[in-house]
């Protein structure tokens, strides 16, 4: 065996460039297992501007809120979060936003909603949420409220958002 082909063989053994950095290239192909198994199933959703942002006042005490809850808030099924009241407040129900919160929260179209709070009303008397046309200035104002808005209409320190959608 020539020198050329020894020296070859001994980088190949682990006491040449790869011996040297074995423990960066372990470590660089565990990080790279680890990260294959965390997002194995699961698509990485870039952010978009019209995401809807589930939204709260800053001193509401809670980070996140699944779906089922929001939609038992606006469906006036719950009536607190963390021990604190929570006051749901809509967008008006002509806007787009409305529309998309609608059918992204539960499932239904405009007139779906609107005859299930008619039903609502006649049955306990119970209306639905106060419609605003703006939701973020409602919980900048409203320590007790929750909305929604869009991600593009969102300024960061007015509310606090607890759930994308």
């Amino acid at each position: 065996m020539s020198a050329m082909n020894h020296s070859r063989f001994k980088d190949i053994a682990g006491t040449g460039f790869v011996g040297k950095n074995r423990r960066r290239f372990l470590g660089m192909l565990g990080f790279l297992i680890v990260g294959i198994v965390l997002f194995q199933g699961k698509s990485i959703q870039a952010e978009s501007p019209d995401d809807i942002l589930i939204i709260v006042h800053t001193s509401v005490k809670i980070s996140s809120i699944s779906l089922a809850d929001v939609r038992r808030i606006f469906l006036k099924q719950k009536a607190s979060l963390a021990g604190q009241t929570i006051i749901p407040i809509n967008a008006r129900k002509d806007s787009a936003l409305r529309r998309q919160f609608t059918q992204k929260v539960f499932g239904k179209s405009s007139a779906e909603e609107q005859s299930y709070w008619e039903q609502q009303k006649i049955k306990s008397g119970l209306r639905p949420p106060n419609e605003l046309s703006d939701t973020i200035r409602a919980i900048f104002s409203s320590k007790n409220a929750i909305s929604y808005c869009y991600r593009k209409d969102y300024a960061a320190g007015v509310a606090k958002i607890i759930l994308v959608l």
